[in-house]
């Protein structure tokens, strides 16, 4: 299951998640992501990509910025416009790299049915072993989710749910900052290495969230502790750098802030 032994020595994954969140997509990270995944899926077996944005591409669309006083009715209303432009996006970038995108939007509900869950596990596994390369790109159902019952407080802990799924080895998080800083202003401060159970991290981080979406850092620090304890490396690294995906997944680059798992962490 775990692949780091340190962020410079190491062995390939076999699975992986990545996930991108709504304050890193541009169409230019789109893009950059695309070429990354394409590289990086000739050395990694089972990958799939769980994507926020859908909200802010319909804000775009409608020409308005998130406000203090939207709606959960606004949010859904901006995520059916939003996800087909999000997806069509994906679509066209993935294409030029000669790999079809499979859409997949879920719910809680879905992963809280086994019958479902397995549906979704063998789209997956056809993603996976297709002719035609194939990419897997999950969100929430936010035109569909009962906000009445439980529901993903964001994609951080839809991409808990798709790493057990997929017996992921490692889950990729993309984020406007490369990984956590002991001074968000300087980057040299940024924490490396994170010992399974060592939660001294946190005292770092403030509680809020990200610009557009519903997640933000700390939100991270709960999800990150799960993928852990079920022994999988998480790593936090900013969307923004050069050739990251490859880089974190194939070659162990010290990128980020990495997430040492059960087997392999200090225990507290």
């Amino acid at each position: 299951m775990c692949f780091f032994l340190t962020m410079n020595l190491r062995s390939t994954p076999e699975s992986a998640v990545i996930k991108i969140g709504t304050d890193s997509i541009t169409p230019k990270v789109i893009a950059a992501l695309a070429a990354q995944v394409a590289q990086t899926r000739k050395h990694v077996d089972r990958l799939a990509i769980v994507s926020s944005g859908a909200v802010q591409f319909g804000r775009m669309d409608q020409g308005v910025k998130k406000r203090p006083d939207e709606t959960v009715s606004d949010q859904k209303f901006f995520a059916a416009i939003g996800q087909p432009l999000l997806m069509a996006a994906y679509t066209r970038e993935f294409k030029k790299q000669g790999i079809s995108v499979a859409q997949a939007l879920v719910t809680w509900d879905d992963f809280d049915s086994r019958s479902i869950r397995a549906q979704l596990e063998g789209v997956l596994n056809r993603c996976f072993d297709s002719k035609k390369p194939t990419i897997a790109i999950l969100n929430e159902n936010d035109v569909t989710a009962d906000d009445e019952l439980v529901r993903y407080t964001d994609n951080d802990h839809l991409t808990v749910d798709v790493a057990e799924l997929i017996d992921a080895d490692a889950a990729l998080f993309l984020s406007r900052l490369n990984g956590v800083r002991r001074n968000i202003r300087d980057p040299r401060s940024r924490i490396k290495t994170v010992d399974y159970g060592d939660d001294s991290w946190l005292q770092w981080i403030k509680e809020s969230k990200s610009k557009n979406g519903k997640g933000g850092m700390k939100t991270k620090g709960k999800y990150v502790r799960e993928l852990t304890e079920q022994g999988r490396d998480a790593i936090i690294a900013s969307a923004r750098i050069r050739n990251v995906v490859p880089r974190v997944l194939i070659d162990g680059d010290d990128i980020g802030t990495h997430f040492l798992p059960k087997q392999l962490g200090k225990q507290p």
